[in-house]
Formats: structure tokens, sequence, C-alpha cells
């Protein structure tokens, strides 16, 4: 379903869908695919992954779950859970989708499908993550883009043309 390719440019992380699976591999210099393992999510129905800046880290949104999942990416592209259970839960209902993460690097903020807004989570100093602040909008957030100067957020809507500016240095306010 999902991609993500680390910003070395050596790994793609392919989620897999049907089996619940994180699908690692390392990418050639033609930029042939070298299978290196799978892994089992520990829920079901992976949606989207994003690799944080780092390199370090992968998250991947469950929308049909409420969850976000956290790994650690090994110098070698294989991955980890981070913690146990390894994941953090969004609202109830609210179908997490669409990630970007801060140009700080200390945020992850989600896109919520099911008419709950926006969330944002905090990137500890390990990885994991930790669930600070949801914005209801009132309609199902499509897509998500953090300004360079990284003071704000955009959010579009699946069911309106709407775009929704969130002011991160003033406390969530529109």
């Amino acid at each position: 379903y999902g991609i993500a390719i680390h910003p070395s440019g050596n790994y793609l992380y392919a989620l897999v869908r049907n089996t619940n699976s994180i699908r690692a591999y390392s990418i050639s210099e033609n930029g042939k695919l070298n299978f290196i393992d799978t892994y089992t999510t520990p829920v079901n129905s992976p949606n989207l992954a994003i690799v944080h800046p780092s390199g370090k880290y992968l998250y991947v949104s469950v929308t049909a779950e409420n969850y976000i999942l956290a790994y650690s990416i090994n110098s070698n592209g294989t991955l980890e859970i981070i913690g146990d259970p390894g994941y953090v839960t969004t609202p109830a209902n609210s179908g997490p989708e669409k990630m970007v993460i801060h140009s700080s690097g200390k945020y992850l903020y989600v896109a919520l499908s099911n008419g709950a807004g926006l969330s944002i989570l905090e990137i500890n100093t390990n990885g994991s993550l930790t669930l600070k602040n949801t914005k209801s909008v009132g309609e199902n957030i499509f897509d998500l883009a953090v300004h360079p100067n990284g003071n704000y957020i955009y959010a579009s809507s699946y069911s309106s043309s709407n775009i929704y500016k969130y002011d991160l240095a003033v406390s969530w306010k529109t």
C-alpha cells in the first residue's frame, strides 16, 4: 500500500496491507530493489509510511485501528519496533492517514480522515511517540504540508475544497 524511501536513498519500505507486514529493500545504484526482510506489524492494515529526516525512524499509520507504529532503522536498513506495544493510539475512530514531520524533526503531524482533524505527536529522543494534541475541524483531512519556516501547517479536506491553516507558534490557532 504505502511506501517510504530512506533519506540516504539506500532503502525502501513497502507496506503490504493484506499480510499486515512491512517489506524492507535496499536500493542499488541502478535503482534495483534487493529484498532485506519482512516485518509483521503488531496490528492489522498498515496504511502509509514516512521516514524521519534523520533516517533513524520509520512511522506507519494504521487507519482502521487508529494507531501510529514506530520503528527504529538500523544502519543496514533493518527495522526494530520501538517499545511495547510499539504504537501510539490516536483518538477513537479518527482514521490516521497522511503524516508529515516538522522541519525541527521533533513533531509528527497526522491527518485524521474520519472528520477528526489533525493530531500532533511529539517525537521523543528514542523515536517513540507521544500524542500531544488533536485539533478537530469536523471534516475529513486528506493531505498536510508544513511551511518551510516551521510556523504553519496546512491541511486539505476530503469533503470540501477547504484548506485549513494551523498556527503552530500560537497553540494551534487557525
